[in-house]
């Protein structure tokens, strides 16, 4: 019962965190589930892909009805999205594919390294100047294969990659976050698949994060609405270097 607990408010913990801060679902659960409480990494991945394939539909729904981006604000970015979702699967499975083969230290020793990585992506992100790239589409796959490897090997900060590759191909910063969810869906389901055909699925755990994280919902969206533009990469990077710091007194 107590288990069901942690993961039910992580899920609900884990939404805010991402859907309103940006900060990242699967990151805010390994946060809680593997750097504080010991879950092994890859369980705690496919959960949260679990979970978040059915969060994607409420949270875009939740963002549309909270003003912050319009039917036709998808519509426009549909080919940035298709680039995004193509590129972050095709990583996302390779990374899965590597990572369920690996022993359980292997396995904390590369999700410290993804964390270290996604904590330093996201203050270059912070602190560069943020202008639209020359060449838009590929600066996008660039941080798209980043943030398909880090939802396989952390859980999270896929949002805040993306956000960052929306950014850089001209999107605003808050509807760049906002539409997120738009392109997960084919990255997650490739986690999910990995990890489930390894044994790393528990469905009951599942549930529970997937239950608080619905729970969460429309909070989140009041939240993202309010919230300053930049304050994703700030909330992003310091829960990353929190779970690293956690993760490597575990490894010690």
């Amino acid at each position: 019962m107590a288990a069901l607990l942690e993961w039910l408010l992580a899920g609900a913990a884990a939404s805010i965190a991402d859907y309103g801060l940006g900060m990242g679902f699967g990151l805010a659960a390994s946060l809680l589930l593997a750097a504080l409480l010991g879950y092994d990494p890859r369980s705690v991945a496919a959960a949260a892909a679990a979970a978040q394939t059915l969060t994607i539909a409420p949270a875009l729904a939740s963002h549309r009805r909270a003003g912050i981006i319009t039917a036709g604000d998808v519509r426009d970015a549909a080919r940035l999205i298709a680039v995004i979702a193509a590129v972050s699967t095709a990583s996302a499975a390779a990374t899965a594919a590597l990572a369920s083969r690996l022993t359980s230290k292997e396995t904390k020793t590369l999700y410290l390294a993804g964390l270290l990585l996604l904590a330093s992506a996201t203050l270059l992100q912070l602190y560069a100047p943020q202008r639209r790239a020359r060449r838009p589409l590929l600066a996008a796959a660039a941080f798209a294969a980043a943030a398909g490897a880090e939802k396989a090997v952390t859980g999270g900060g896929y949002t805040a990659l993306l956000a960052a590759a929306a950014t850089l191909a001209g999107v605003e910063p808050k509807k760049a976050l906002a539409m997120a969810p738009a392109a997960k869906l084919p990255p997650y389901l490739a986690v999910l698949a990995f990890y489930t055909t390894a044994g790393y699925l528990n469905p009951v755990h599942a549930a529970a994060l997937t239950a608080g994280a619905l729970a969460a919902t429309p909070l989140a969206s009041t939240l993202l609405a309010r919230i300053p533009e930049r304050h994703a990469a700030k909330t992003t990077a310091l829960a990353a270097a929190a779970a690293a710091a956690l993760s490597a007194a575990r490894l010690a």
